[in-house]
């Protein structure tokens, strides 16, 4: 029994020791900020406004980083240089989407109260959930980043 369990504890030091930590730099072009009526649009080239209707329409960067062959994203730090201020904007809420044919069944989608009626910055995590996908026996790792609001 002592053998088994040293032989499972030197595989586990094993894998844990290569695994590796990988550091990338984003650096993303200054957002415009577009007003129409009460609301403003955030716009970041190459983004993507990611959500559930009524949410603020906050712009998503998609990321793909080829990972080591069977590793997975386990954990995601981010760090951030210097920080500038967009002043203060009512965020336009996502709208729930129409097919062409309906578009003229579409109605206004009124912001989520839950969020627009809080004094604390939006979102609570500056990227979507990870995942970790295959493709022809490499690792690749995707997640959305996004400014905080």
């Amino acid at each position: 029994m002592k053998k088994l369990i040293t032989l499972i504890l030197l595989v586990f030091i094993n894998i844990s020791l290569f695994a590796g930590i990988i550091t990338k730099t984003y650096v993303f072009d200054e957002p415009q900020i577009i007003e129409r009526a009460n609301y403003s649009k955030i716009q970041i080239q190459g983004g993507v406004a990611l959500g559930n209707p009524g949410d603020p329409a906050i712009p998503y960067i998609n990321v793909s980083v080829l990972l080591p062959q069977n590793e997975s994203i386990s954990n995601i730090f981010l760090s951030f240089g210097k920080e500038s201020s967009l002043g203060y904007h009512v965020l336009y809420p996502l709208q729930k989407q129409y097919p062409l044919s309906k578009m003229n069944n579409a109605v206004f989608t009124e912001p989520n109260t839950e969020i627009y009626g809080k004094s604390k910055r939006y979102p609570d995590k500056q990227f979507s959930s990870q995942s970790t996908h295959c493709l022809s026996g490499y690792s690749i790792g995707s997640l959305a980043l996004t400014p905080k609001v």
